[in-house]
């Protein structure tokens, strides 16, 4: 794969995903580190599908905390990432 031009840069709902792309080294041991990108990307997407079957709702009526953390370190990476993609 050729690198992307000089100065492009995507639309802001892809922002995330260049900047961590563009973070990860060419190469981290046999792994390139694309390859590396796209099978975290892939990770976070199955986990955020599988929410509703690993937190079930507890006799109280609450929520489990796992699920909770998890979408705030979604959420708190994903706006680093967009911040970090327009400034780097």
């Amino acid at each position: 794969l050729a690198p992307a031009p000089a100065g492009i840069r995507p639309e802001w709902y892809f922002m995330p995903l260049y900047a961590l792309l563009k973070l990860l080294p060419a190469q981290l041991g046999s792994v390139q580190g694309q390859q590396l990108g796209i099978v975290l990307f892939s990770l976070g997407g199955l986990l955020l599908a599988l929410v509703p079957f690993w937190d079930k709702e507890a006799p109280t009526g609450r929520r489990g905390r796992l699920a909770t953390y998890y979408g705030l370190l979604a959420v708190l990476a994903t706006l680093a990432l967009t911040v970090l993609g327009y400034v780097y």
